[in-house]
């Protein structure tokens, strides 16, 4: 079977899986938080279920979802508990990043054995000086017989204590400095790769997240992903990981409406029901048009991705709104609750708590912010 009917059915069944998954999630999420330890069941299902191939290319055995289908899947797992989806989420970007790598030979075989092996993978941008200004990066890559010693620190790296394999930036010390940031294929344990330390954090505690110390780390010739740089292509891959992370923040969002929502209706307060009171109503209200306008936005931004349009003021637009319905959402929902929202009795806290994180990484909404009034001032200059 082929054309739309095969099509669909591929959709229910990856969607099946996610819902799967993300009751398994739900389930062990605040287990998770309070042990800031993520289970090894769940790392196993996402490893099992495929999700590490979903935006691989079919010809090299992935799914080769649409956007569209990601952002769904991205959403429906973070409304059960956001850390899963930063996991399925950062292999969605990965896999863009590796299908943008002008190394395509040594992208597709990476690609194809991470489908093949089940592979989870993670990336290192950040530095402690380079945060949202990644072009700023020192980490060095030189030269070295047939491949390169990387040198330096790297810092926030999610997961990286726990994949497979690492995707590291440093600088082509070769190379002039705004064309020689590459990227390589670490696969640790390796010499000279080591993770120095796992950082203390508000939310997503479950999800490390990784300072890295590259000292005199050799990485052969064919694991540079581009020996001429691929900054702009990195930026691109970015592009798509905002868009899922703004799926990502619509359903943390949606997750805490839904509890709040129930939360009210059974709550009762001086002989009536919370719900009854029209200053809750209004605050549901309100919640569920900004959540839907924030999906919405999503939405349209992963059409054009789809549609092969230029979709990166979208996807800066999608990343700051949907995070910021998020963080709003989701204190409004505690405050709902009022203090039972306030204990780890209820998710809305972590849900909170794992909403801040969201304003500030992959570009901080500030960053978005800017980026979108350079492209306005672009098309209308």
């Amino acid at each position: 079977m082929t054309g739309p009917d095969a099509t669909a059915g591929i959709e229910t069944v990856i969607f099946n899986s996610a819902a799967r998954l993300a009751s398994e999630a739900r389930a062990r999420a605040k287990q998770n938080d309070l042990q800031e330890a993520f289970a090894p069941e769940l790392w196993n299902a996402v490893k099992n279920l495929g999700f590490g191939g979903l935006c691989v290319p079919q010809a090299l055995g992935g799914a080769e979802v649409s956007v569209r289908l990601f952002c769904k899947v991205v959403e429906l797992l973070a409304a059960a508990d956001c850390t899963t989806s930063t996991l399925v989420h950062l292999q969605g970007n990965n896999a863009y990043l590796l299908r943008y790598s002008p190394n395509r030979a040594a992208a597709d075989a990476l690609l194809a054995e991470i489908v093949n092996k089940q592979l989870i993978t993670a990336y290192s941008l950040t530095e402690p000086g380079a945060g949202s200004d990644a072009a700023q990066i020192r980490a060095t890559a030189t030269p070295d017989g047939d491949g390169y010693r990387l040198n330096g620190t790297k810092c926030f790296s999610s997961w990286a204590s726990m994949a497979d394999i690492v995707l590291v930036f440093a600088r082509i010390t070769t190379l002039p400095p705004k064309e020689g940031i590459s990227c390589f294929v670490v696969r640790p344990p390796q010499q000279g790769f080591a993770i120095s330390r796992t950082e203390k954090k508000l939310g997503l505690r479950a999800a490390p997240l990784c300072e890295i110390s590259l000292q005199d780390l050799w990485i052969s010739r064919q694991d540079c992903l581009s020996e001429t740089g691929l900054f702009r292509e990195a930026m691109k891959a970015l592009d798509y990981s905002r868009v899922g992370i703004a799926a990502m923040t619509v359903g943390l969002a949606q997750g805490a409406f839904d509890y709040a929502f129930r939360y009210v209706l059974d709550r009762r307060a001086f002989g009536q029901a919370l719900a009854d009171f029209q200053g809750v109503q209004f605050k549901l209200a309100d919640m569920a048009t900004e959540i839907e306008a924030a999906r919405q936005l999503t939405m349209e931004a992963a059409r054009l991705a789809d549609a092969g349009d230029s979709f990166s003021r979208h996807a800066s637009m999608a990343k700051y709104f949907a995070s910021d319905v998020a963080m709003k959402a989701t204190t409004d929902a505690v405050q709902l609750l009022g203090g039972h929202g306030y204990t780890a009795e209820h998710p809305v806290e972590r849900m909170m708590r794992d909403a801040k994180g969201i304003q500030i990484f992959e570009g901080a909404n500030e960053l978005q912010r800017a980026l979108v009034f350079r492209s306005l001032r672009r098309e209308l200059a």
